[in-house]
């Protein structure tokens, strides 16, 4: 029960922690619950290419070494393999684990917690792990002589005396039960939280539009924060008069040809569909309509948000100067 046992605990402590119901409580749990999917994946790819090398001499092996390589690597490739296979994850599920993964990566290596979607997130994941920890696992378990077999499952409401698929079944089940997070429920959060982020994006370029810069509109705004940073980069120019006469007219020039990738109806665009995510029917592919929107969204709400503080800095630093 060794191996195995350290598993349920960590299933048992991310429940725990997702209990709590605070947003810490459920970055801790979604952090617990992608490192349990991607060991319980591991090993069962693990044991794919080892049942794959078994008659190599005789048969091709279905994976190659840089497969094989990739796979062991990378969580998504993991994640794709095994949805190819059919016989372990489910396309849906798979779409759950690889934005779940994503947003794990965001809690923990940048201390990033989307207040909005965490507890959701993390208690749909919960539901996809439950789901397949009995389908990745391989029936193998080590135990310790005299070992309570019986007595360890009783926690868990299982009566049994022995470890099999269904007694596995019903303690996942058991750690299920009352923490599923129900489709609407997680569409509604998703959905939301992009509308709200989107109209902080439109509500930002208006408000520098109105008090930031003199007669230009909240699209031209947008404009030029996308502008800037690759015509700065693009261009040098002499801090002479000469080079700042040359500035103002290479730049006049750039800018009137510059088409933008972002304007405000392309962010009207992403909040037609992102209210169209409250209505899908899936978890999974809600998570991915949320993600793709949320990459394209992430950059340019870095962007207005940093010049909207800029401008706010400016502002202190007019008042304060002037003794106000």
């Amino acid at each position: 029960m060794r191996e195995l046992g350290k598993r349920l605990e960590m299933l048992e402590e991310a429940c725990k922690q997702l209990d709590k119901g605070t947003s810490t409580g459920a970055r801790l749990s979604l952090i617990l619950l992608d490192n349990l999917a991607e060991i319980m994946m591991y090993e069962k790819v693990r044991y794919l290419f080892a049942h794959d090398s078994q008659f190599e001499g005789v048969i091709p092996r279905k994976y190659s070494d840089k497969l094989r390589k990739k796979v062991l690597l990378y969580f998504s490739e993991k994640v794709n393999l095994l949805v190819r296979e059919k016989d372990t994850v489910l396309e849906d599920q798979g779409k759950i684990l690889k934005a779940g993964h994503i947003l794990r990566n965001e809690a923990y290596h940048r201390g990033q917690v989307r207040e909005r979607i965490i507890r959701q997130v993390a208690r749909t994941y919960l539901t996809v792990v439950c789901n397949l920890l009995p389908a990745l696992w391989s029936g193998m378990f080590m135990f310790d002589p005299g070992e309570d077999i019986g007595g360890y499952l009783k926690q868990f409401g299982v009566d049994a005396n022995m470890l099999d698929l269904d007694v596995l079944k019903s303690v996942c089940t058991y750690f299920l039960n009352g923490r599923e997070c129900g489709v609407e429920e997680l569409t509604n959060s998703l959905s939301s939280d992009l509308i709200q982020r989107i109209e902080d994006v439109i509500d930002g370029c208006e408000y520098l539009a109105k008090d930031g810069y003199e007669r230009i509109s909240a699209d031209e705004v947008l404009k030029n924060l996308q502008f800037n940073p690759q015509f700065h980069e693009k261009h040098e120019f002499a801090r002479t008069d000469e080079g700042f006469r040359e500035f103002v007219k290479t730049r006049e020039k750039e800018f009137a040809e510059y088409i933008p990738p972002i304007t405000l109806a392309t962010l009207d665009r992403w909040k037609s569909r992102a209210k169209a995510i409250s209505s899908m029917v899936l978890h999974g592919a809600a998570l991915d309509a949320y993600s793709d929107i949320d990459r394209m969204l992430c950059d340019i709400q870095e962007t207005v948000g940093q010049a909207v503080y800029e401008f706010d800095e400016w502002v202190n630093m007019q008042v304060h100067d002037r003794g106000l």
